[in-house]
């Protein structure tokens, strides 16, 4: 679960989805650590103390504040949000890794 945590926050930093990147980058971040608590609340707790200690370092690490698009680009966030609703939907037993939906994922500014 952990490791789900760590591969979510390198796609944090690339892509967001929805209203603007950084507020969907926030939500991302929100919704990975939910799904830590929920399943591995120990190894959770050891790496990041709470859940908010959890958003707050993911969010970090991802540079969430500073993701926005180009003047003159609309936001288009579908990829993010599959990915959002991809680590929602998993289960605990699912939950080890970053969904495939989570992975690769780039800014779409257009």
């Amino acid at each position: 679960m952990i490791k789900m945590a760590c591969v979510c926050v390198l796609v944090l930093g690339a892509a967001c989805g929805g209203s603007s990147p950084t507020s969907d980058c926030d939500s991302a971040a929100s919704a990975i650590c939910n799904k830590l608590f929920q399943c591995a609340q120990t190894a959770a707790t050891q790496e990041y103390g709470t859940e908010s200690g959890c958003e707050a370092k993911l969010q970090a690490n991802a540079n969430c504040a500073s993701l926005t698009c180009p003047a003159g680009t609309t936001y288009n966030g579908s990829q993010f949000e599959d990915c959002i609703n991809a680590v929602n939907a998993e289960s605990c037993a699912d939950a080890t890794m970053s969904p495939t939906q989570c992975q690769n994922l780039t800014p779409v500014c257009q």
